[in-house]
């Protein structure tokens, strides 16, 4: 292989690793700035990673080129030759309009990933919740028994600790109930890490659940029983499902929760 093939060759990757950098790039800050949830973990030590690759490629074939090149002109000047004239195509050819359209088609690829993830991670919930449903009806049962005491509190800290870890694709859970603090309506919830100390005395408002106005809208309906259907929500990676259950005449959500790591810079 001659000076000049080598040089055409070295033009070649340099274009490539430009265009795979610039795409990159692209790809990168789509995730970051809309959020879109595609690769799981490790995307951003991925991603520099690469782009120490791609420099490193670009940078071995900008030097190849720049002495190659040196070496010709050497070459030639003592030829007396004059350097060949250049056909005046690009090294790859590619038509503009295949860049300009590569990256919305990029962009809504991406688009409909995140769409899918979203779809899979509430479909994976559902299936959770049935599961619980189906697997700890006893459980489920007994937790319907809502009083708001010292053992009640004890017994759902205990089993939703249980439920939470006895299969490895549950995700974090949440128990939630309708009660009242001065006459008001509030909704408590209980996790497998509450439980009141033994001299502690208990108080309802430190087991009021945080809503939103749309998700108390929601719970609202739900137990006073002109709703059933569970309720998704994805913000960003966190990903949270109510799943109603209804027993013997008595109404409890369990909020199923779950948080998957994907490449953000946070991450």
């Amino acid at each position: 292989m001659n000076a000049a093939r080598i040089v055409k060759a070295s033009n070649t990757v340099a274009l490539l690793a430009v265009a795979a950098l610039t795409y990159w790039v692209f790809i990168f800050l789509c995730i970051t700035i809309f959020d879109f949830s595609i690769f799981k973990e490790n995307v951003t030590t991925a991603f520099f990673m690469s782009v120490v690759g791609i420099f490193s490629l670009l940078m071995g074939a900008i030097i190849l080129n720049v002495m190659l090149n040196l070496t010709r002109i050497a070459e030639q000047g003592a030829a007396k030759s004059s350097p060949p004239a250049r056909d005046g195509k690009s090294g790859l050819g590619w038509p503009k309009w295949v860049l300009l359209t590569s990256f919305p088609v990029i962009f809504l690829l991406l688009w409909w990933g995140d769409i899918a993830s979203t779809a899979l991670q509430k479909q994976n919930l559902l299936n959770a919740g049935q599961a619980l449903l189906e697997e700890q009806h006893e459980v489920i049962t007994q937790l319907a028994e809502y009083r708001f005491d010292a053992e009640y509190i004890h017994f759902a800290a205990r089993q939703i600790k249980i439920l939470s870890r006895i299969d490895k694709s549950f995700p974090q859970i949440s128990l939630i109930v309708r009660d009242k603090i001065d006459g008001k309506e509030v909704f408590l919830a209980f996790t497998g890490w509450q439980g009141p100390d033994e001299e502690e005395q208990l108080d309802k408002t430190d087991y009021i659940f945080a809503t939103t106005a749309e998700e108390r809208a929601y719970l609202k309906t739900l137990f006073d029983g002109n709703q059933n259907a569970p309720k998704f929500h994805a913000d960003e990676s966190h990903y949270s499902l109510f799943y109603p259950v209804r027993l013997d005449g008595k109404t409890m959500v369990l909020l199923l929760s779950d948080y998957q790591r994907y490449g953000q810079f946070s991450s």
